[in-house]
């Protein structure tokens, strides 16, 4: 994620105080004229003047330092930075020196600069109301830049819009999301504040290239870090079943490692854009394979893991774990008692590790303990010695945390027995 607010230098290098309020972009109202310290250079003692004075040249966009001299082809005109100099003895002793020994003095000269030379974060800075807090960033999905704007933000939203679809390379479309993930896909109303109206993308993560449409399915960037931790455990020989699969981030991925993967997802949409990523990442040559659903999750579980995971725990196949990958923070845990009794007695012989790997939500005290208690209580049983790791993902809120919750499913209630009274403590997580 990328802060839009970063502080500026100073108030010399910002646009004018006169920007501040402007709701509708006017480019020309940030042109301004500073007053630059700057050397004479000859052309002939370029190449050593530059070397010198390379750590206080000017630098703003679509800028050069190092100017023709006018009427004069035998000397060049070299700006420097008016934050970091404003005489020789800011210089370091050697740049200094060096200056000296080529006869140079410093002077002073006035330069406009203008929209063009302001990068995004100065002049969102010198516009937005001072003070305020800002948004809470952006981040880019393709050529996509999707914003979060706080609410005191919206009347500024197209101007921040057209400001960062100048400034961001790459970008041709700006959004704005309009509400929360509270629908049965996970996906979220968004509003298009520039650019081109098409939200159908791609982006590359974990040697992979995911193609979707931002509008209709679910895409995180910022969790490219906790799908590679997942994935970095998978084996050749693994099974994993991916209960709530998206397009793919972990299916594809553990299935270019060898693993045979049964992936589902409700959407349609991801369904439609998971078999796709399956095909272009030509999966299947990499060994491993990846079975696409289109299923509730919970008759996912009850149908196709348990016939599957029956054939796997009773085969003699070489099968060296089975991964149960359950990523819908908001409910994926009351999924989990699906899980309880779904195979059959003939599989408790069975030497193969199930490890169940469950997103939830959970506030900002104590967030692992609240974590855990929430899948005992809808596992039905403690995890004691079971639990592998507890893992905070990252902050969704002031006071929320995305938390994974990794551990090993007992034979014995996978299969129904050793049952035990359920916990009922319910843990305060929203």
């Amino acid at each position: 994620m990328k802060n839009l607010l970063k502080m500026a230098c100073s108030s010399i290098l910002t646009p004018p105080a006169a920007v501040r309020g402007m709701k509708v972009l006017e480019k020309a109202a940030f042109a301004k004229k500073i007053c630059v310290p700057c050397f004479t250079i000859k052309t002939s003692t370029m190449d050593l003047a530059r070397k010198a004075l390379k750590p206080y040249l000017l630098k703003l966009e679509k800028f050069q330092p190092v100017l023709d001299y006018p009427g004069d082809p035998t000397q060049k005109k070299v700006l420097l930075n008016p934050e970091t100099v404003n005489s020789l003895e800011d210089l370091k002793e050697n740049d200094r020196n060096k200056i000296k020994e080529l006869g140079h003095k410093l002077e002073s000269t006035e330069i406009e600069v203008g929209f063009d030379n302001w990068r995004s974060d100065q002049i969102l800075r010198a516009v937005l109301p001072e003070g305020e807090e800002g948004s809470k960033g952006y981040t880019i999905i393709g050529h996509i830049l999707h914003l979060n704007l706080r609410e005191h933000l919206i009347p500024f939203k197209g101007l921040i819009a057209k400001v960062l679809l100048e400034k961001t390379k790459n970008i041709r479309t700006v959004v704005n999301k309009v509400d929360n993930i509270e629908n049965t896909y996970r996906n979220f109303q968004m509003e298009v504040l520039a650019g081109d109206n098409d939200l159908v993308t791609s982006v590359k993560e974990n040697n992979c290239q995911f193609h979707l449409d931002f509008g209709l399915v679910y895409w995180n960037s910022r969790l490219s870090t906790e799908h590679s931790r997942i994935t970095d455990k998978i084996k050749t020989t693994d099974v994993i079943y991916d209960i709530f699969a998206g397009i793919g981030p972990f299916a594809i991925p553990a299935a270019l490692k060898g693993a045979r993967v049964m992936a589902n997802d409700l959407n349609p949409e991801s369904f439609k854009w998971l078999e796709h990523n399956v095909k272009v990442n030509k999966a299947e040559r990499r060994g491993g394979s990846v079975r696409c659903f289109n299923k509730d999750g919970r008759e996912f579980i009850l149908s196709d893991v348990k016939d599957d995971l029956e054939q796997v725990l009773k085969s003699d196949a070489p099968v060296s774990k089975v991964h149960i990958v359950m990523n819908l923070p908001a409910i994926a845990s009351t999924f989990l008692d699906a899980l309880r009794g779904l195979v059959n007695n003939s599989c408790a012989e069975s030497n193969i590790p199930v490890i169940v790997h469950v997103y939830c939500f959970a506030r900002d005290f104590e967030p692992e303990k609240l974590a855990l208690e929430l899948i005992e209580k809808d596992a039905g049983f403690k995890l004691g010695g079971n639990l592998i790791e507890l893992k905070i993902v990252r902050k969704v809120a002031p006071s929320k945390h995305m938390v994974c919750v990794s551990f090993s499913y007992p034979l014995s209630k996978l299969c129904g027995e050793g049952e035990e009274e359920p916990v009922k403590k319910k843990p305060c997580l929203e």
